[in-house]
């Protein structure tokens, strides 16, 4: 028979789930909600105890959740179960994002693309790199978000991308990935990348829509924006220096009320 302390959790326990199924979770504090989701995987106890430990250890609730197995695992109330539920959230949630809709979602317009890669990677700590494939009218066929090396460089090359989008017969291409420093600017690597990238591809028969670089902030760069990609196809080689006086002479046209960006 449950003792009165074990009832008491049930309660606060109870208490919890009512309150996610009417509001949901936005008005949880970081290790309330936390507490929660450890609740499912911990069975009579108090996980309040333990949900502070973890944030006070890692430092805050999404770092929590970018943990690997192995750093949780040392946590004290931490077992395998537990361990490889919490990283197994992250992967649910990327599965949502990259995989579950890909066959409903169509590419209309630009600002559909920059969604798209705002909602798979924006938020990441690290940098990530998104390929989607696409066919003639704008379906994804198929989309990958893979982790990639330093935060202002991108480790991904044209086999890789022709390899993935081989796989579905696409004839194009959205590259996509993320500057956790918040600043959307290419670096002068983003875009040595974009130009290598787009030729190469075209060469293959595969058309690169757009190379769109996001932040947590949801600002983005966009190379399509600018026609940057149809001036690489002539030849075209860009500097930083060369794109930011691009964007500044759009932004004043744009402020003058001729031809909006």
């Amino acid at each position: 028979m449950p003792d009165s302390k074990s009832q008491l959790h049930q309660g606060h326990r109870n208490r919890l789930r009512q309150e996610v199924r009417a509001v949901g979770m936005k008005g949880m504090s970081p290790h309330r909600a936390l507490e929660y989701l450890l609740s499912f995987v911990i069975a009579r106890k108090d996980t309040n105890e333990l949900a502070h430990t973890l944030i006070n250890t890692f430092g805050s609730y999404r770092a929590v959740m970018d943990a690997s197995y192995d750093e949780l695992i040392k946590i004290r109330g931490i077992g395998e179960v537990t361990a490889t539920f919490i990283i197994s959230l992250k992967y649910f949630n990327e599965f949502y994002c990259t995989k579950s809709d890909n066959k409903a979602l169509v590419i209309g317009t630009p600002i559909d693309a920059v969604k798209a890669i705002v909602n798979m990677i924006a938020d990441k700590p690290t940098e990530r790199f998104v390929i989607m494939a696409l066919d003639k009218s704008g379906k994804v066929l198929g989309s990958e978000a893979t982790q990639i090396g330093d935060d202002d460089s991108v480790r991904v090359n044209a086999a890789t991308i022709y390899k993935f989008v081989s796989k579905y017969n696409a004839s194009r291409v959205i590259l996509g990935h993320n500057h956790p420093n918040n600043n959307p600017a290419p670096s002068q690597n983003d875009i040595d990348f974009t130009y290598n990238t787009t030729t190469c591809m075209k060469q293959l028969g595969i058309a690169v829509v757009d190379h769109i670089i996001v932040t947590p902030n949801e600002n983005y760069f966009s190379f399509a924006k600018y026609n940057l990609l149809d001036m690489m196809l002539y030849g075209k080689h860009f500097t930083t220096e060369m794109i930011k006086k691009i964007i500044d002479e759009a932004n004043n046209i744009s402020e003058d009320g001729q031809n909006g960006i």
